[in-house]
């Protein structure tokens, strides 16, 4: 039986959040190829792809604006995970014996690619703001508004910075099974479907509560969506539980990572601070933890890092103490 390499490709992904990003990459690439804005993956004649195509690609994406950010040029990291889509379907073509013949790659080709074609230079210079525990506290008094819309954006914020997680972490919580109130834990979903359980202190349990207070106790994701008049934005479907045979409601609709960076921008807005970004409250979160001295390998457990190299980078100590010297410095040229 013949087998397409996207479908190869993308079965064997580990989580549905990267089978759903890198579908969209292919998608893309497919545009790119066939010049057709409605193409799919599906669309393309692999065997045809070669090194000069995917180069030009390459020199296109790097003209690209960013999706999330229109006024800066697609990161190296959105452009790596790019090629990495195509590099994936490609080798799948090749590799695999019951791949359909209109798609199946020479090794030359692969061998091309593989020797030629480079990801773009990423950046790992220190990036992001610190954001002091006053200035988190002055952003969430700033909070004003509906009364759902201020209890959800509450419970967003905390969560955040006392919690440190992903914004895709975040979006993807469910209620009940994601908070064990007796242990005080958030039990998280992270990069490549991997669980963890990260620590919730009082203020952080006390925001969900009094969201849920108002968003309702139905199962289903954690944070929802909010209207101009104030309501819970949700469907609501009936799920069989697979263990007990019961029917059961729940909601179905999160909030997107979007819809969070917007929270962020209100209450940004509204307490008279710098506009954070939602991975900025998670580089706070880990610069706290070494000003408290926690251990290195305890702050990458907590914020899901593969590598402790990755959690060092986060850390913000050093640019921090370095703008207070300069300001010290000034201050004191200024009494001269």
């Amino acid at each position: 039986m013949n087998q397409h390499p996207v479908d190869l490709y993308l079965s064997d992904l580990d989580s549905e959040r990267s089978r759903e990003t890198m579908g969209k990459a292919l998608e893309y690439f497919a545009m790119f190829v066939t010049k057709d804005s409605e193409a799919t993956a599906y669309s393309i004649c692999w065997r045809d792809i070669e090194l000069p195509l995917i180069q030009q690609y390459k020199a296109h994406l790097q003209d690209k604006a960013s999706p999330h950010r229109p006024d800066s040029k697609m990161s190296a990291n959105t452009i790596s995970v790019y090629l990495s889509a195509i590099r994936g379907v490609l080798q799948k073509s090749h590799s695999n014996s019951g791949v359909s013949p209109e798609h199946k790659v020479s090794y030359e080709v692969i061998s091309e690619i593989a020797s030629n074609l480079r990801n773009p230079k990423i950046d790992k210079s220190l990036k992001g703001q610190y954001i002091k525990p006053k200035t988190f506290r002055d952003i969430v008094r700033s909070l004003s508004g509906k009364t759902r819309q201020v209890s959800r954006d509450e419970a967003i914020l905390n969560i955040l910075y006392g919690c440190g997680l992903r914004c895709s972490e975040l979006t993807a919580l469910s209620y009940p099974e994601d908070i064990d109130w007796e242990s005080s834990m958030l039990n998280i979903s992270g990069k490549g479907n991997k669980r963890r359980d990260v620590p919730m202190f009082k203020e952080v349990e006390d925001a969900i509560e009094n969201w849920l207070f108002h968003r309702g106790e139905i199962p289903g994701p954690l944070f929802l969506p909010i209207s101009r008049a104030d309501n819970v934005l949700f469907r609501e479907a009936e799920i069989k539980d697979s263990t007990t045979g019961k029917v059961m409601k729940r909601y179905t609709r999160p909030i997107t990572t979007h819809g969070v960076s917007s929270t962020l921008k209100r209450a940004c807005l509204k307490a008279g601070t710098k506009s954070y970004k939602p991975h900025d409250f998670r580089r706070s979160y880990i610069t706290t933890l070494f000003y408290l001295e926690t251990d290195l390998l305890t702050i990458q457990k907590l914020v899901g890092h593969e590598s402790a190299d990755t959690t060092r980078r986060y850390d913000l100590r050093d640019q921090r103490a370095g703008v207070e010297a300069v300001n010290a410095l000034g201050a004191l040229l200024k009494d001269i």
